[in-house]
């Protein structure tokens, strides 16, 4: 749905961050979006570090 109209840069050329865009006509579903969005890639990088037992 928002594959098409989603953009992902560095913030810089060293940097871990990335700014992430979203065209769309509806604000708060874009904001709702790619707050889940970020949520999700934290929580996924989390696991990635924390060995669970």
């Amino acid at each position: 749905m928002y594959q098409a109209n989603i953009d992902a840069k560095p913030t810089s050329l060293n940097s871990t961050l990335v700014r992430l865009s979203l065209k769309g006509t509806h604000p708060k579903e874009i904001t709702d979006f790619l707050n889940m969005l970020t949520a999700l890639y934290m929580e996924r990088s989390l696991e990635k570090r924390i060995p669970w037992p």
